[in-house]
């Protein structure tokens, strides 16, 4: 099986280690193409899974993060939940409907540094402190206080340096416990339970 994963920005390039370990399924080719922002990957999002089917991908995963996503005004204000699948709706809707069938969208609560929360552990190393707090359930931050703007305050704070979104970002998500995420983040959950499953098709 060929599975192309399509993601917004220069952070999830460490996801190509981090969902490797977490699928570990024998002959299942996963590939991340990364973009410049949730804006040019939803612009170019139709004409991209066309060129990629033509070229032999089976299955194509979209993973955008809540935080920033463009959703219009009136579903700003929507539930949590219901926002998730207001962005899911959104981006079908921007693909053609003969392609639809051969994509898979999923949305992360709030961003993927909330996968690297999971692992206080690997974060504190990174740090160079003894230990930190754990955080539970790291999908559940406000909105004014996302996870990357938690762990750049950790940086300013312990390291006098500001939190790299590309290198520190990609590094860390590269050594997080898959294992930890995965109990503690429902979203990094369902994306790996869903790649497993097309993975074993």
């Amino acid at each position: 099986m060929r599975i192309k994963v399509l993601c917004e920005g220069d952070t999830e390039e460490g996801l190509r280690k981090l969902l490797a370990k977490a699928i570990d399924v024998q002959g299942c080719g996963i590939k991340i193409k990364p973009y410049v922002g949730n804006a040019q990957l939803l612009r170019k999002l139709d004409g991209t899974i066309g060129s990629e089917l033509r070229s032999g991908a089976e299955v194509l995963f979209c993973l955008v993060d809540y935080h920033h996503y463009p959703l219009p005004g009136e579903k700003k204000h929507l539930p949590l939940r219901q926002r998730l699948e207001a962005i899911k709706s959104d981006m079908i809707e921007k693909i053609a409907a003969s392609r639809r069938s051969a994509v898979r969208c999923h949305v992360v609560v709030h961003e993927v540094e909330a996968w690297i929360l999971a692992d206080e552990e690997i974060l504190a190393q990174r740090l160079k402190v003894k230990k930190l707090s754990s955080w539970n359930q790291p999908e559940n931050v406000n909105d004014m206080k996302p996870p990357a703007k938690v762990i750049d305050e950790l940086f300013r704070t312990r390291l006098k340096k500001r939190y790299d979104k590309y290198k520190d970002g990609v590094d860390l998500l590269q050594k997080v416990d898959w294992e930890k995420i995965y109990a503690k983040c429902p979203t990094f959950k369902q994306l790996v339970d869903d790649l497993r499953s097309h993975c074993r098709k």
